[in-house]
């Protein structure tokens, strides 16, 4: 049988399968830390999207992305870069440093109290848009009347 699926470019079944496998048997950790290098990318910008302009915001991404292969292909590098010790961590990340900021986060969000069910409001989605394209999603969100655009993180 013949598959019907469409994949994003570069990608096939036999890689998603591969996907699929490789995050399936993650430890807690290992996602903490995952999580953790992708907002660490000095190529991204974290970004609270309205449901409505997530088409717009994916297009704009694609748009930007094929007109930087390079941009594009440094991003995916940094997020590809393999790792340094045991428990596949990111380069000069360790077991101690993902408790360490996984208590971090619970201290915060328990601090928080209810207002840490308030930090994404309902009708957006969370998102991680190349950094030069941050100026034209913040005027694209100030257009529709939304401030959601985060700072880049700092690097380690």
């Amino acid at each position: 049988m013949e598959d019907s699926n469409i994949y994003p470019p570069g990608l096939d079944a036999e890689k998603i399968q591969e996907l699929a496998k490789y995050f399936d048997f993650l430890t807690e950790e290992e996602w903490i830390a995952q999580d953790e290098y992708a907002y660490e990318n000095p190529f991204t910008v974290d970004v609270l999207v309205p449901k409505e302009l997530l088409t717009t915001v994916r297009g704009m991404i694609a748009r930007h992305e094929a007109d930087h292969p390079e941009e594009a292909a440094a991003a995916q590098a940094w997020l590809d870069r393999k790792s340094d010790g045991p428990g596949n961590f990111p380069p000069g990340w360790d077991a101690e440093r993902v408790h360490r900021l996984a208590a971090e986060a619970l201290a915060e969000e328990e601090a928080l109290g209810e207002e840490a069910a308030d930090f994404k409001p309902d009708g957006l989605t969370m998102m991680l848009i190349p950094a030069n394209l941050a100026p034209a999603v913040r005027k694209l969100l100030a257009g529709h009347g939304a401030d959601a655009l985060a700072e880049p993180s700092p690097t380690d």
